[in-house]
């Protein structure tokens, strides 16, 4: 999985479709995401359930459904967002709504990468993550 990225956007040309690098750009976060993960929280993503889709899908419902009948077999579970609710999710939540000075929202836009990976790391090794959360 160390590779997922790789050659994320190459057959596509970049060039003539910039959206094709922000691909490539969220890809790389998420395979450095993967190389972090030493042994230890391994055990965790053997129990790690990821619901994705588009705005409208049903995501909310499904994740709700499924909390709930983990609910009701004894099976303790938790269930979270990205992105986040911390200072990098709330601030990728703020460029997605167009809620900046337009100069700024244009500059953001273009550090959208970074600040999914770290609403990612925050998101799984944060003091309140899911490692943290997975100790305890």
């Amino acid at each position: 999985m160390k590779d997922f990225g790789k050659n994320c956007g190459k057959d596509f040309g970049e060039k003539q479709n910039p959206g094709r690098l922000l691909e490539r750009e969220l890809a790389h976060s998420f395979t450095e995401s993967l190389r972090l993960l030493d042994c230890s929280d391994a055990r965790v993503l053997a129990n790690f359930i990821v619901i994705e889709g588009v705005d409208g899908a049903g995501i909310s419902t499904q994740a709700r459904l499924l909390e709930q009948h983990f609910g009701r077999i004894g099976r303790p579970c938790e269930r979270s967002t990205e992105p986040g609710s911390g200072k990098s999710g709330r601030h990728i939540r703020s460029i997605l709504q167009g809620l900046l000075p337009e100069a700024e929202q244009k500059l953001e836009v273009s550090r959208l990468p970074q600040y999914f990976a770290a609403d990612r790391a925050e998101h799984v090794w944060g003091p309140h993550g899911i490692c943290a959360k997975a100790e305890s």
